[in-house]
């Protein structure tokens, strides 16, 4: 195993967190550092595709902030190819229209692949827990 694939990872996951969804490299990333067939199944059961993950807004919600709590597992196969990650996030949204805004904490899970030797997110699943409403 390649001693900076579990670094490669984290970066990997701190990027797809920390993205702007309005900015070029959200793009870049959507198209260099997803599988083709990625798919993320949010907390509510609405199911995204890499092309639908690159709309740059959901007319529902503003996001306010997002931001890695913790990594909690990251477990990279014998062949080196696929990874199971586990990560929890802390998020800041407002719906539209409302006054309130909603705090979070987000627990995700899937996989990640390696792909002519660079990690790429293939599937996350997402649950979510309201902290303060």
């Amino acid at each position: 195993m390649d001693t900076n694939d579990s670094k490669n990872i984290e970066d990997l996951i701190a990027e797809f967190v920390n993205l702007n969804p309005v900015a070029d490299e959200t793009k870049r990333f959507f198209k260099n550092k997803l599988t083709s067939d990625f798919f993320l199944v949010r907390h509510d059961g609405v199911t995204l595709s890499a092309s639908q993950m690159a709309i740059p807004e959901d007319p529902t919600f503003d996001l306010i902030f997002m931001k890695l709590d913790s990594i909690q597992k990251i477990v990279i196969s014998p062949d080196t190819n696929l990874a199971f990650i586990s990560y929890n996030t802390i998020s800041k949204f407002k719906m539209k229209g409302a006054w309130s805004e909603t705090l979070t904490f987000n627990m995700h899970s899937g996989y990640v692949v390696k792909e002519d030797n660079n990690w790429k997110m293939g599937w996350l699943q997402t649950t979510q827990k309201v902290l303060k409403n």
